[in-house]
């Protein structure tokens, strides 16, 4: 199986956060993306090739949001 981004092969080479995984009883791949960030949106997409010949998956988009943080640090007080 290979994954591509934006029509761009991903490879672990290119990335240490990637990873990707097979599950053979039940014929499934998986790309899993560690510490995702704004950076890896993008349209994803698999492409399996055997001797019956290529196909493709549908492109899937993925949007990351940004972690939430505090716009004015938060305060200790003391409640009587």
């Amino acid at each position: 199986c290979q994954w591509f981004k934006n029509n761009t092969e991903i490879t672990v080479a290119t990335d240490t956060r990637i990873e990707f995984k097979e599950d053979k009883t039940t014929n499934e791949y998986f790309l899993i993306i560690k510490n995702a960030n704004p950076d890896d949106m993008g349209e994803y997409q698999a492409q399996l090739t055997n001797a019956a010949g290529l196909i493709k998956t549908k492109k899937s988009k993925v949007t990351i949001q940004k972690q939430p943080t505090f716009i004015k640090k938060p305060q200790s007080i003391t409640v009587n």
